[in-house]
């Protein structure tokens, strides 16, 4: 009896499941999706730093911005665990310092 050939997709799934390692994976994918969900103008003046815990940090330029973006928060973690396709992001926390665009 010979089964089918499995999906390397689907083998890696199984895997990161078993390991604990799907939610870390889903946590790079948001700091990856940060840009293409904010958009551009918001890309502009933010860069993510990191995603732990389920809290996103995302570096701002300016207060202004950063007072802005606060309006714009719930907003954006419902797009990025949309993108994500589960709830991993539940928190954004802009931080100020020095940015290089």
């Amino acid at each position: 009896m010979s089964r089918e050939p499995e999906r390397i997709g689907s083998i890696l799934k199984r895997v990161f499941r078993r390991k604990g390692w799907e939610r870390k994976l889903k946590e790079y994918q948001a700091v990856n999706l940060w840009e293409v969900t904010a958009g551009e103008a918001i890309s502009g003046h933010t860069r993510p730093l990191r995603c732990e815990d389920s809290k996103l940090f995302v570096q701002v330029e300016s207060p202004s911005w950063r007072n802005e973006l606060t309006f714009l928060k719930p907003r954006l973690i419902q797009k990025l665990n949309q993108s994500l396709g589960d709830k991993i992001v539940s928190d954004i926390i802009f931080v100020g310092g020095r940015f290089d665009g």
